[in-house]
């Protein structure tokens, strides 16, 4: 394994300026091991715009599923509650 696809499902907190440090520390470490990050492209949104805006957050989950880069999915944080929705019973198949 090589690509981590990072999305964020439920909060967009990994965005926010306050977290950054943490968030630093985290891709520098995930790094260490040997793997190249890829956050997806709403994964690092704001707090706001990821709470309103399930459909962004299951095309994330979406695209990372279908990018034949990223070997493995990590979430930020995240839930189901609300994404769910937004996507169709074959896409919420997952990848073999």
């Amino acid at each position: 394994m090589n690509t981590l696809g990072i999305v964020s499902l439920s909060s967009g907190i990994i965005g926010e300026p306050f977290i950054s440090f943490e968030t630093d520390i985290g891709i520098r470490r995930l790094k260490e091991y040997g793997l190249n990050v890829k956050f997806m492209p709403h994964a690092r949104m704001e707090l706001d715009y990821i709470k309103e805006h399930p459909e962004k957050r299951a095309e994330d989950l979406l695209q990372a599923f279908r990018d034949p880069e990223i070997d493995m999915i990590l979430c930020a944080i995240g839930g189901d509650d609300t994404y769910l929705a937004k996507m169709t019973y074959g896409e919420r198949k997952i990848r073999k």
